[in-house]
């Protein structure tokens, strides 16, 4: 089998291609939430997690992952979301990315690469990547001009799979890069979080998400760059009838496409984005809110709070008088001490946005 441009570096932290990396799958949550989480209490309990920051989610009543989770237990993040979901039981708590700032032996790697995220798309009905456009023309001479000795481009894994190679450059191909085999890569966050680490700046869409959160949390210079080449995806010819209906709806609703959302979204987006180009305590504000900062707990408080919600909806009652899990957990057992270094970066954080503006509790409220 051919090797993957999985990120992986070298005792020089350099990216090389190897078959030395970790694979595992994790089917029950995406992006690696969960075996961080689990990690963090030194247990193994089995939830869904939201994916990341959902802008999707914004000015919607109900977050995407509330309509096409499997699970009835379920961790989200971001105070936009925790308050339209905490009500029902689920476990409301900081980002993932967040506890996993110091689990894993990282320490001061050089900062050498220019790293390049490129347009995610996402469930091809609800955002895809034009084909061949005049846009694309011009986001492809961007790439093109970002080709430095040092850069590299960091695709999404079915992106770079599916639509980029019909659409980039060799040379830019040539220095792209998965974050992991796919979207349940058990390892993504510390392989992010090793990336992050190496990178002297990242540039990123000028449409908020999750990385521009993340690498600012770990005190990595972002860089904005525009581009015009999402689109709403269509549903095949193929889909099963019952489902068109609803996937119309939801490829509607919960769309990452400009042009596709209400002003309010498009409004609120911008003036997201314009607050973590400069250092100002609205940035601090919404990395705040957004990763949930202030919910960062020990070890020991997350297990309970875990264990809580595997109670509730793991545990089935055949006869009132008894009551039994049908999966069993590991106790816990962290193997690490790092919650009060983790605390005490999250206070410096929340401490920066206590200046934050009017208008940033005002969106907050509207969300």
């Amino acid at each position: 089998m051919p090797l993957k441009p999985v990120i992986k570096f070298d005792d020089e932290n350099n990216i090389i291609l190897t078959k030395n990396v970790d694979i595992s799958q994790d089917r029950f949550a995406a992006f690696g939430n969960r075996y961080v989480i689990n990690k963090w209490c030194g247990t193994d309990f089995y939830f869904q997690s939201d994916n990341g920051i959902g802008t999707e989610n914004f000015y919607n009543k109900v977050p995407w992952c509330e309509i096409q989770g499997f699970s009835s237990a379920k961790y989200y993040w971001g105070e936009d979301v925790a308050k339209k979901v905490e009500s029902k039981g689920y476990i409301c708590g900081a980002a993932p990315f967040v506890y996993g700032e110091f689990l894993f032996n990282d320490s001061n790697p050089e900062r050498k690469y220019k790293t390049v995220f490129l347009p995610k798309s996402d469930y091809p009905y609800k955002t895809n990547i034009k084909e061949k456009s005049p846009e694309m023309d011009q986001f492809i001479d961007f790439c093109n001009g970002m080709i430095e000795e040092n850069t590299i481009f960091v695709a999404y894994p079915i992106d770079l799979m599916e639509i980029w190679p019909s659409r980039l450059s060799p040379d830019v191909l040539d220095r792209t890069w998965m974050n992991g085999i796919s979207g349940f890569d058990r390892m993504w966050i510390p392989t992010l979080q090793q990336l992050i680490r190496r990178s002297k700046v990242i540039h990123v869409p000028s449409i908020f998400s999750s990385t521009v959160a993340y690498a600012t949390f770990m005190g990595t210079p972002i860089e904005f760059y525009d581009h015009d080449i999402y689109i709403r995806g269509t549903i095949p010819d193929d889909e099963d009838p019952k489902y068109v209906p609803w996937q119309e709806k939801t490829s509607q609703l919960y769309t990452v496409v400009p042009k596709e959302r209400s002003p309010e979204w498009n409004k609120f987006m911008r003036y997201l984005t314009d607050c973590f180009r400069e250092d100002s305590s609205d940035k601090y504000f919404w990395l705040t809110k957004l990763l949930s900062l202030e919910r960062v707990k020990p070890p020991e408080e997350l297990y309970k709070d875990l264990l809580i919600m595997h109670e509730r909806f793991f545990n089935y009652t055949d006869d009132d008088r008894e009551r039994f899990p049908i999966i069993p957990i590991k106790p816990y057992s962290p193997q690490h001490n790092a919650y009060e270094q983790l605390k005490e970066k999250c206070d410096m954080i929340i401490e920066k946005a206590k200046g934050a503006s009017q208008e940033a509790h005002q969106y907050l409220s509207e969300l």
